[in-house]
């Protein structure tokens, strides 16, 4: 089973770009696009539920009050916490397949009920929208895990964060239609808004169009989820999914060739499938998922802090993301697109300054990110969308009063920060957690990290929402406090930068790869497992990368008394330097290069005897580039290899040293343990053989064979120490 587990997944990675690559983002984007359209929306509408339900208010008719107009926009954000951590835990336990579309579902339903809400005597209009949008919210909550996870276990690893940054950008086509919508109603209900002056004298035909204005705005965002819907139910469940966690090998294969086939699902034979799951039973490598292991899972720091820092990075990024809509009304007022003599003119400006602000910045950020993720790396983006931001806020927030008289400047400045926050963070701290984190526990990893970065957008609407207006006169609408609250975004923005350095980056990288699955993890602990088993001591050739990325198997490793060495070549003799020859060149005479070897100074260093003839990963483990790699040869063939050169070896010399290399990632597979067990037991039955370490090895050559005199000795012990 976990061999066609790796084809199928294989299969998948290398697959080229095709429509049903295009067929996965669109139906993944127009949900984001919904949920964009949703939440942006209620931004244009507030002011016209001002004029319909506060036209007869002792202050201020026909404004919303800011505690109202606060609520509504915070229910958004309070349901879609619920919903990203409701759903990301429950397409981990039941599914993605099952989970999908329903949030969508969610999302139409409660959509169109508020578009029907209307004030009773029992209820007020806020308390209904407030419900409503709560719901709306669980479900958009629940596409941003959802979304971003199916998108991830589907696409292909080249173009990967290209698919996801593409499902993202969708948010910004979202608010760019949410304005264009605000628009055309407003046009069309031009004759009937030019009949009032202002918010206050907005009654009668004028009230009537803009009561109809706000709940077609609204019902219209059900539209496009309609229209997805079927495509989301339809989807089949990720192979991902069905290897890993529902652990149906067969179910997986066929879902597989369903996919690229752009079928609903795969349907296998049954009796195979129900064979195929319990001969995968307890011999599918994946580990299960459960409360315990997740729990043990994170308090690796390894992995716990990955999940911190795409939590951290997720709402340090949202504070400062949704407190910069503060300064909208200041921005809009800027460009000449605040006020208006009438209605007409109020609400045709405030929808044509949005559509202006999301297209100076939001929407060319979101795209570059598409066409440069793949190839600049997501932790390169968002570091620098962070260090941008950071200097940005800096100067927005220090200079603010000198910007406030040089309109252009702070126009400038806004569509920078717009622009960076969507070639940066705001699209990156979307696609890592899709990409970084374990199948069975990918969607509810994502969810939290989304979940923290929404708590961030709500403590920026209402603690900072209030802070900015410290110090102004009670019933004003001036912000004094605005440009220290800037300031503070700065520090948001910094810290962000730090976060951001706990996370990998996962350009061109398999889900596996990124999860840390096999070599780093199962192959060490089996290969230990072996050893132990004989009594063997050996010694671990370990990378730096792999020493800082598994701490805990390389500590398992010295703690069972292995030795550990940094990669490099051996040969077994005394290390000359100096050696010197012709490289052979046909183009030319053999008289010019059929030269003999010029050997160089023999030195003190010993190197110890191995060979490709005694490795395991060129004939067991494929690897594309490199010439001499087979890939699956048959575990006998090189077992009878292997054991001719030791009966070799052991017929014609007294004293010999048998150097075999093995891979965790190769030699931790079934077939070669049990390969490694017989020929382990086979060297054993032979006398006069001694398992030791490469440290014993050069010991016992040092006492028998002394360097030339002069010779070239390695420094004494801790020498690099004390003089670095």
């Amino acid at each position: 089973p976990n061999e066609r587990r790796r084809l199928a997944l294989a299969e998948i990675d290398k697959a080229p770009f095709g429509w049903y690559h295009v067929r996965a983002v669109v139906v993944a984007g127009i949900g984001f696009f919904t949920d964009a359209y949703d939440i942006f929306a209620i931004n244009l509408v507030t002011s016209m539920l001002g004029v319909v339900y506060w036209q007869s208010a002792k202050s201020k008719p026909g404004t919303i009050p800011t505690n109202s107009d606060t609520a509504i926009k915070v229910a958004t954000s309070g349901g879609t916490v619920l919903g990203q951590v409701g759903f990301g835990i429950l397409a981990d336990v039941v599914g993605r397949k099952k989970m999908y579309g329903l949030e969508l579902i969610l999302i139409i339903f409660a959509t169109l009920a508020q578009s029907l809400s209307s004030a009773s005597p029992a209820i007020s209009v806020v308390g209904l929208i407030i419900f409503w949008r709560v719901l709306m919210g669980i479900g958009i909550g629940g596409d941003y895990p959802l979304s971003s996870i199916i998108t991830s276990e589907f696409a292909t690893t080249k173009w990967r964060g290209a698919m996801m940054g593409a499902v993202f950008a969708m948010q910004g086509i979202g608010q760019l239609a949410a304005a264009l919508i605000a628009l055309i109603v407003t046009t069309g209900f031009k004759e009937s808004l030019l009949t009032a002056k202002g918010a206050s004298s907005c009654d009668g035909v004028c009230q009537l169009a803009v009561d109809k204005m706000w709940r077609v705005i609204i019902g219209f965002g059900a539209v496009p989820g309609c229209i997805a819907l079927y495509y989301r139910l339809t989807i089949p469940e990720t192979p991902r999914y069905t290897f890993d966690v529902a652990r149906d090998v067969e179910k997986a294969g066929e879902d597989t060739k369903a996919y690229i086939q752009g079928k609903s699902e795969g349907r296998p034979d049954e009796i195979r499938r129900v064979t195929a799951i319990a001969d995968a039973e307890g011999r599918l490598e994946t580990p299960k998922a459960s409360f315990r292991d997740f729990v043990a899972h994170y308090r690796q720091w390894k992995f716990g802090k990955v999940l911190l820092g795409t939590a951290g990075s997720w709402f340090f990024l949202d504070v400062a993301f949704y407190g910069l809509g503060l300064n909208n009304s200041i921005i809009l007022g800027a460009i000449g697109y605040s006020k208006g003599n009438t209605m007409y003119e109020v609400f045709r400006r405030n929808a044509v300054g949005n559509l202006i602000l999301v297209c100076a910045g939001a929407i060319p950020g979101y795209w570059v990110t598409v066409f440069t993720v793949d190839t600049l790396g997501r932790k390169t983006i968002q570091l620098m969308g962070f260090t941008m931001l950071t200097i940005l806020f800096v100067i927005i927030g220090f200079a603010y009063h000198v910007l406030l008289k040089h309109n252009g400047a702070l126009l400038a400045l806004y569509v920078l920060a717009q622009f960076f926050f969507n070639f940066g963070p705001n699209a990156t701290t979307f696609i890592v957690p899709g990409e970084c984190f374990p199948t069975r526990y990918r969607s509810t990893s994502h969810g939290f990290s989304a979940a923290s970065g929404k708590v961030g957008a709500i403590i920026a609407q209402v603690v900072f929402g209030p802070l900015r207006q410290r110090g102004a006169p009670p019933g004003s609408t001036d912000s004094p406090w605005l440009n220290h609250v800037m300031e503070i975004f700065a520090l948001f923005m910094l810290c962000g930068l730090f976060t951001t350095f706990l996370i990998p980056e996962t350009k061109r990288k398999t889900l596996e790869e990124l999860a840390g699955i096999f070599a780093g993890t199962v192959g060490v602990r089996r290969l230990l497992k072996l050893f132990d088993k004989y009594k063997i001591k050996t010694t671990w050739f370990i990378p730096g990368h792999s020493l800082d990325t598994f701490k805990e198997e390389c500590e398992m490793i010295r703690d069972a008394g292995h030795e550990i060495f940094s990669h490099h070549d051996c040969l077994p003799y005394y290390l000359r330097i100096g050696d010197s020859w012709t490289p052979i060149d046909y183009d030319r005479h053999p008289s010019h290069w059929m030269k003999p070897l010029e050997p160089g100074t023999e030195t003190g260093f010993v190197e110890i005897p191995s060979s490709w003839s005694q490795d395991d990963l060129p004939p067991m483990l494929f690897i594309k580039k490199a010439p001499n790699s087979h890939g699956w040869v048959n575990t006998r063939d090189v077992a009878d290899l292997w054991r001719d050169r030791f009966d070799y070896f052991y017929r014609e010399y007294d004293d010999f040293c048998y150097a075999v290399t093995i891979h965790p990632d190769v030699s931790g597979q079934p077939q070669v343990i049990l390969m490694l067990e017989k020929l382990i037991e086979y060297i054993s039955s032979h006398d006069g053989v001694e398992w030791v370490k490469m440290e014993d090895i050069c010991d016992d050559f040092k006492e028998k064979n002394q360097p030339v005199k002069g010779a070239l000795l390695p420094a004494e012990h801790g020498a690099i120490l004390k003089n670095p």
